[in-house]
């Protein structure tokens, strides 16, 4: 196969932290991994929020550009950046990683360069709930930027029925999973607490519903059991009252975020994962837990209701439903030679999602529309 050039244009990046930053992070190192050069088009971060930066840490080159102040008049600015990106690269692949305004500004630039177009949209930029599609102005330029992608990416079986109800053909979306880094969490050394946890790792805001994860934990009432929610968010202070409020404050420990071997090492170490998201296209938390062995314990929400096999991997529970919530946890607390066997079960189901496989696929996907191949 082809030895390929791929530029990952993205509206977000590190030192920003989130999924989306996770995902092309790392598909770029697993697609450098099997020989293909790589290159990152990604924002500056804005000098309020972040001081300094260091791009050398990465294992790929990344150029950063300027975003512009306003994206009704700005983004088509980005061509230049773009075009001094090919001529230094000369990229195969263009790889949008969301849908605006990444295909739009894609749609000028291959008026004047014959390159494969390939989007992968987030799903907040594209479902009908997202602040995109809530912009008229916004959305028809979306769906004209999407028009000119040569093929979409979608994380899940949901977020490929979201592309196609916004008029994506469907014969242009292939599914491909979320990946995660298998062999960097066994790598680490699980955690050792005093006492045994249940652990979340989530930004502190609404949709990820660490609320309805309290609630839960207090109505579980498991004796000697702590839980760990590592994330940082405008939810925390919030989250701290309710948890006092619900007398389990002390049994609550707010972690912080946390990155690399201490993060891994405190999933490692928890007896379960909980996720109370109220909406999730595909969540890249969930894989880490279930890489690291850990069984989850999810609301039954869009791409979760695919991620997540009770009794394999984890249990699911109705979204909101803190009773339900407990349920799950009693019962994958309660019988210790249950929960090991989904342990087993749950190694055995993430290796379909390890790195170099996902990868792989992207590779695949991307050589069927070089132009050379069309």
């Amino acid at each position: 196969m082809k030895k390929l050039s791929i530029c990952f244009y993205t509206d977000v990046f590190f030192p920003s932290v989130g999924g989306a930053q996770t995902v092309l992070h790392n598909l770029a190192i697993a697609c450098q991994n099997l020989g293909h050069q790589v290159v990152v088009l990604a924002p500056k971060p804005k000098p309020k929020h972040v001081k300094s930066y260091d791009d050398s840490q990465y294992p790929y080159d990344v150029v950063r550009f300027t975003p512009p102040r306003s994206k009704k008049i700005g983004n088509r600015l980005i061509l230049k950046d773009l075009f001094k990106v090919y001529r230094e690269y000369k990229f195969d692949v263009l790889h949008c990683h969301a849908a605006y305004p990444q295909t739009y500004v894609a749609k000028w630039f291959r008026k004047f360069v014959d390159v494969a177009v390939i989007c992968r949209p987030h799903g907040s930029d594209i479902v009908p709930t997202g602040g995109i599609r809530r912009s008229p102005y916004a959305t028809k330029r979306m769906v004209q930027g999407c028009a000119a992608a040569d093929a979409f990416i979608a994380q899940c079986q949901f977020m490929a029925d979201v592309m196609t109800d916004f008029m994506v053909p469907e014969d242009k979306v292939a599914i491909i999973n979320n990946g995660v880094d298998i062999e960097s969490f066994w790598a680490v050394e699980p955690f050792e607490a005093e006492r045994p946890y249940v652990i979340s790792v989530a930004n502190l805001i609404g949709r990820k519903g660490i609320d309805v994860m309290l609630e839960g934990f207090a109505k579980a009432a498991l004796e000697g059991v702590d839980f760990r929610v590592v994330g940082n968010g405008s939810e925390l202070p919030g989250l701290k009252a309710q948890a006092e409020k619900l007398g389990i404050a002390e049994r609550v420990i707010f972690e912080g975020s946390k990155f690399g071997d201490e993060k891994l090492s405190l999933i490692r170490g928890a007896k379960l994962f909980l996720s109370a998201s109220r909406k999730e296209p595909y969540s890249n938390s969930l894989l880490e837990a279930m890489a690291a062995g850990i069984p989850v314990v999810a609301s039954a929400v869009d791409g979760s209701l695919e991620m997540v096999k009770p009794g394999i991997n984890g249990w699911l529970f109705p979204s909101e439903n803190s009773a339900a919530l407990a349920e799950c946890l009693v019962s994958g607390l309660a019988d210790e030679n249950e929960r090991l066997k989904v342990v087993e079960t749950t190694r055995t189901y993430i290796q379909r999602h390890d790195w170099p496989v996902i990868a792989a696929e992207y590779i695949e996907l991307y050589s069927k529309h070089l132009p050379s191949a069309t």
